[in-house]
């Protein structure tokens, strides 16, 4: 079974509600990677993701957590909080 997440944003141009799977390395090659992001958690990861790229809600359909990233350990280091990478991916 895979993992699923609930993507809910709030806008003055309305509410969007979305489920996002996590992938896996090996089905991750299926999509193509729209961007990552670095923070304290997902939502802080997909909150940076949007502002970045654009389209980002509307073209997500999947993530996977990047684990042992060189970025995320830099940012953990220096904001003594655990950080993790996310990156998020759409159709191809």
């Amino acid at each position: 079974m895979e993992n699923k997440y609930l993507l809910i944003m709030h806008s003055n141009w309305g509410d969007l509600t979305k489920e996002i799977i996590e992938l896996s390395e090996e089905n991750s090659k299926d999509y193509k990677v729209l961007g990552k992001g670095y923070g304290i958690n997902i939502d802080h990861c997909l909150q940076l993701a949007n502002k970045y790229c654009e389209g980002f809600l509307n073209r997500v359909v999947g993530y996977r957590i990047i684990n042992n990233d060189k970025r995320t350990k830099m940012f953990s280091t220096a904001t003594k909080k655990e950080c993790i990478a996310v990156e998020f991916y759409e159709k191809i």
